[in-house]
């Protein structure tokens, strides 16, 4: 009996020493040492770091930084991807791109991330260490340095937008053409987050497409002209009757919308004039003579919040206003034929159309054929010139500036919209309000 529980006693003891062998053997955990954020600073434009690991929720975290997380001993490649580890704005899942090397992993997104937005990076448990250490699920939250998207009205009838934050791309995918531009500061004091266009040889293409066409429409951006002797300077002075001009916009060329600044010494009048003129032509079923076309202008040569005319007396408020941000609206509206003008977030010009024999505006839809210097460029949309009316054809393409004169526009802009559907008054005014500084 005392042999057979000697023996029990022996397994017993062979059974745990067995145990604590195996205990011994198995691998840490898997932990995380450091995590980092490493991009430009939106303020100053060099590179920052930001430490998403120890900090509570940090902010100011580079949009185009790429995440390194450092962990405690190697990972095993396979365990560490995309489906075991994600990054969220909000509750949208960001695209990225997931690299191994060694105990490192490198996040990069696949573009900049939204200013101003709270992140989540989520790494599951399913990361393992290349001992098969096991991770415990852990989550880091951050919000990204800049100004956040505003928040505006009628953002489901928007179909272009240009932020111009680190890039020249249109939030709505339209093909963008050229990005000769260079980025500046914008309102908010970000760098490389607005369009700056230097008055001769630059400017933005973006491909034409059907949903640029539209009964009624709304055009809003914000520009800042260069400082008051600069500006005089591009836009020059001129003799009675000679006009100099610039365009910010156009779609289709003279033969269909834009924004056009002109400065002109009148008639008697004897000294400058500057004015702003938002210019739409209609398809047109009515008398009009050959001269006259469709075209129908609108110019203010008003105060922002002055009295709702066509014309008013002029004040050289384009001057007074360089180096200032200056949001402009206009819109069309197809059903009661009205334009508008807006000057941060105030009417300055309306003007209402009577159909007539002459001008019975079919629908009264914007024509937006264009001058056909080119089968591919006719339509498009341009920013900081007239093309492709303000342009000379050449054997190896299209220069838009013609008779040396300068169409083009000097200057920053920034948010570029365009909406297909005319914006009221205080739709006008709430924009304003969601993107002023």
């Amino acid at each position: 009996m005392k042999h057979a529980i000697k023996t029990l006693s022996l397994v017993a003891i062979l059974g745990l020493s067995i145990f604590s062998s195996c205990s011994d053997d198995d691998p840490s955990a898997l932990t995380i040492v450091s995590a980092t954020s490493t991009g430009t600073d939106l303020v100053t434009g060099s590179s920052t770091t930001v430490d998403l690991n120890t900090a509570t929720a940090p902010t100011n975290v580079p949009p185009d930084g790429v995440i390194k997380i450092t962990f405690s001993k190697a990972v095993e490649a396979t365990t560490a991807n995309t489906t075991s580890i994600t990054l969220k704005e909000g509750t949208t899942n960001v695209d990225i791109a997931v690299v191994v090397d060694g105990d490192e992993v490198t996040i990069t997104p696949a573009t900049e991330l939204a200013r101003g937005t709270l992140h989540t990076l989520s790494i599951s448990g399913a990361v393992k260490g290349s001992d098969g250490g096991i991770l415990a699920s852990s989550s880091r939250t951050f919000t990204t340095a800049g100004t956040a998207p505003a928040v505006v009205p009628q953002s489901d009838k928007l179909v272009v937008y240009l932020p111009f934050n680190g890039a020249v791309a249109d939030e709505f995918e339209h093909t963008i053409l050229n990005n000769e531009v260079t980025l500046g500061t914008d309102r908010f004091g970000n760098v490389e987050s607005s369009a700056t266009f230097n008055g001769t040889t630059n400017y933005v293409g973006i491909q034409y497409a059907a949903d640029m066409s539209n009964a009624s429409t709304t055009v809003s951006y914000w520009i800042k002209l260069p400082a008051s002797q600069a500006h005089k300077d591009h836009i020059g002075t001129t003799t009675v009757g000679n006009i100099k001009q610039y365009v910010t916009f156009s779609i289709g060329g003279n033969n269909g919308t834009y924004h056009e600044f002109n400065r002109f010494t009148c008639c008697e009048l004897g000294y400058d004039i500057d004015v702003l003129k938002y210019v739409t032509n209609h398809v047109n079923s009515g008398n009009a003579s050959a001269l006259a076309a469709d075209f129908s202008e609108m110019k203010n040569e008003g105060t922002p919040g002055g009295t709702q005319v066509v014309e008013v007396n002029n004040l050289p408020w384009l001057e007074s206003n360089t180096g200032a941000w200056v949001q402009i609206v206009t819109s069309w509206n197809a059903t009661t034929r009205t334009k508008s003008f807006y000057i941060n977030g105030v009417p300055s010009t309306v003007y209402s159309l009577t159909a007539s024999a002459e001008y019975a505006l079919d629908a009264a839809t914007i024509d937006v054929a264009g001058i056909d210097l080119d089968e591919s460029n006719s339509k498009n949309l341009y920013l900081g010139s007239g093309v492709p009316y303000w342009a000379t054809k050449t054997a190896t393409g299209i220069i838009p500036f013609r008779s040396e004169i300068p169409f083009a526009f000097k200057g920053q802009m920034d948010d570029f919209r365009m909406y297909s559907v005319a914006l009221t008054n205080a739709e006008v005014l709430s924009l304003y309000n969601a993107e002023k500084p």
